[in-house]
């Protein structure tokens, strides 16, 4: 199957799904065309890491060469595989894993409920924000208010990574792919074993 895909779009969604088989957990990584929505790699490793990563990268390469975009979460283990497999590859982060991260910690720093709204307005506006001084400006009154474990945070994640990065928001069709593996799971008899 792997060699009648002739066509992609070279634009790439990577992502990860924890799965438990007969009663242990393992990682389902896959490579989905971010325009079609195709998966175009999946496989089943036992540790989610820079190694499995980087494995997974090298095969992903030896059947479609280098992407020309890669979109994917934040995770340290990814990015680190990614910059020894395909260093100088444009990437873009994911607008969705780093909403839902950021909104996460506004639960845990903020108790009052209108100014949780308030702070979850703030962080959804940095989001839609397209440039990169926009986004900042986003972030300024809600690391104020939020409180220095937020403000961290979103130094950390938001406005360091995406300093030199216009195309900063993904469609995660990654993602979406990943429910289909969810659905598979859960079915009346899921997946029997590693092999299948």
């Amino acid at each position: 199957m792997l060699r009648e895909i002739t066509c992609w779009s070279g634009n790439v969604s990577f992502d990860e799904k924890w799965v438990k088989i007969k009663g242990d957990w393992y990682f389902v990584l896959g490579a989905v065309d971010s325009i079609s929505g195709f998966p175009l790699l999946v496989a089943l490793y036992p540790t989610l890491d820079t190694v499995s990563w980087g494995l997974f990268f090298k095969r992903f390469r030896a059947l479609y060469g280098r992407p020309t975009l890669i979109q994917s979460d934040g995770s340290h283990a990814l990015a680190a595989a990614r910059e020894l497999v395909f260093a100088g590859v444009q990437y873009q982060l994911c607008k969705f894993h780093n909403l839902k991260n950021l909104m996460k910690r506004l639960r845990a720093s903020v108790s009052d409920a209108s100014q949780f709204t308030r702070c979850a307005g703030f962080a959804k506006r940095i989001f839609t924000n397209a440039s990169v001084s926009s986004r900042k400006y986003a972030a300024s009154p809600l690391q104020k208010i939020a409180g220095q474990d937020v403000s961290d945070s979103i130094d950390t994640h938001i406005v360091v990574p995406w300093r030199h990065l216009t195309n900063s928001l993904t469609n995660n069709a990654a993602e979406r792919f990943n429910r289909k593996i969810e659905k598979c799971l859960s079915g009346r008899d899921g997946i029997p074993s590693p092999q299948s």
